[in-house]
């Protein structure tokens, strides 16, 4: 199976690689593109590949423009760290939607659900990849709801906070806190990778391995070296600034933007 990944961050891109290579060691890679642009002139350029993997959030916009600028037959499994493209992605010859950062399991079942629609019969058309099971799964996404309350322990004292007076979580030391409005430090009993599927992705956003931060707790954003971003937030008192990676600021500034 030739495969053409569009994904603008390097890492994303290696973890890509190195799962499906886990999963299947006979996959070949065509090329990795990182914009909607280069994208759209390897598709006119090159021939179709079997499958494409699709970042939603690209450098230089959404990726369903590449559907408007050239013809795409290709089957896709979108990617994103957003749900809310969901209704959307399935409109553009989906065969699954995977929610960043992916995990191995969910990008196996995708490929093995690629193969059992297209590869059982040279006859089934690409564009038929909108199963009623699929269309199942993104209403899914779409009516997800989210944690509204995390329980702390102080002593021997439970209290619930609600999700909105969290300003933000980080890890340090291997346990995971969160950081309220009242100025109060709590840990919790999630790791980072858990929380990013317990949060509203409207409201927090995962700027590095070590802080999610909420849109509520951002009180200023300047550039910093190396393409960076460097957030100002409230009732942070730490000498080492909180930095977005640099692989993460496109999708932190689109996130902004919405």
């Amino acid at each position: 199976m030739k495969i053409l990944i569009i994904e603008d961050e390097p890492l994303a891109i290696e973890r890509i690689h190195s799962l499906l290579r886990g999963i299947d060691g006979e996959l070949e890679f065509l090329a990795d593109v990182d914009s909607i642009e280069g994208a759209v002139d390897w598709l006119e350029n090159n021939p179709e590949p079997d499958l494409i993997m699709m970042d939603i959030q690209l450098a230089d916009g959404l990726s369903f423009k590449i559907f408007e600028k050239t013809t795409v037959n290709a089957p896709v499994v979108f990617t994103t760290a957003f749900n809310e493209y969901a209704i959307q992605a399935f409109k553009h010859n989906s065969v699954d939607y995977l929610l960043k950062p992916i995990k191995k399991q969910e990008l196996k079942d995708a490929i093995e659900k690629y193969k059992s629609i297209f590869k059982k019969s040279e006859n089934v058309p690409k564009q038929a990849a909108l199963t009623p099971g699929i269309i199942q799964e993104v209403m899914s996404l779409m009516n997800k709801s989210y944690k509204k309350r995390f329980v702390v322990k102080r002593g021997q004292n439970l209290k619930a906070i609600p999700a909105e007076e969290i300003l933000y979580f980080f890890s340090e030391n291997k346990i995971t806190w969160m950081k309220t409005k009242d100025d109060k430090k709590y840990a919790v009993d999630f790791n980072m990778d858990e929380l990013m599927n317990l949060l509203d992705p409207a409201q927090y956003f995962r700027i590095s391995r070590k802080y999610i931060i909420s849109f509520q707790a951002i009180l200023n954003t300047v550039s910093y070296s190396n393409s960076r971003l460097k957030i100002d937030l409230q009732h942070y008192k730490e000498d080492e600034p909180i930095l977005v990676s640099r692989e993460r600021v496109s999708a932190f500034k689109a996130w902004l933007d919405k």
